[in-house]
């Protein structure tokens, strides 16, 4: 495979929380990708678009939360 930037795109409300998403760099680098480029997964506004943050702060409702006393 010739060098160069390969990206991946990480799509966070299909790849879990983000704890979970370091699980998903072994796969991605097997497949040859070198960079990886994570979708907007802050709160969206009222158009709901990714891009159209509303608030940086909580993350997009479609993302798994977290559950509690889990590390």
């Amino acid at each position: 495979m010739s060098d160069g930037l390969r990206i991946y795109n990480l799509f966070p409300s299909l790849a879990g929380t983000i704890r979970d998403w370091m699980v998903h760099l072994p796969r991605i680098a097997g497949m040859g990708f070198n960079a990886v480029y994570i979708n907007p997964f802050h709160y969206p506004g009222f158009s709901g678009s990714l891009y159209a943050v509303k608030d940086y702060y909580p993350p997009e409702p479609a993302i798994p939360r977290q559950r509690a006393g889990r590390r």
